[in-house]
């Protein structure tokens, strides 16, 4: 009779445990599947800062799809830019780019751009 009540006992505290988990959870903790992460817009990159801080070097040019980019200084990298429009005033100039990387996107998100010296 002791066994059967400690069993019983453990298997409430695991139903409570379960119903307080399910509902402190959102679904989709329970669903085994990684949630994408999408590529951030330019005012979800102001609004978060979530990196590395990156100083680069290196020339502002367009990619193949007319986006503005950055070539770093010894032509081994390219980095998207989350400030296209900031960005696109330099182009074909170098620049020195301090950031924040998002290194999932390879994207920087601008904090100063200024010309190299």
């Amino acid at each position: 009779m002791k066994n059967l009540h400690a069993n019983s006992m453990r298997l409430l505290s695991l139903l409570v445990a379960t119903i307080t988990l399910s509902i402190a959870l959102p679904p989709a903790a329970f669903a085994g599947l990684p949630r994408p992460h999408p590529r951030p817009t330019p005012q979800q990159s102001q609004q978060t800062l979530r990196g590395s801080l990156l100083y680069v070097s290196g020339t502002i040019c367009r990619g193949t799809e007319a986006e503005v980019i950055l070539r770093n200084a010894s032509d081994t990298g390219l980095f998207w830019l989350d400030d296209q429009r900031l960005a696109s005033k330099y182009l074909g100039k170098q620049v020195a780019v301090t950031g924040v990387l998002d290194a999932a996107n390879n994207l920087i998100r601008i904090l100063t751009i200024q010309p190299a010296n």
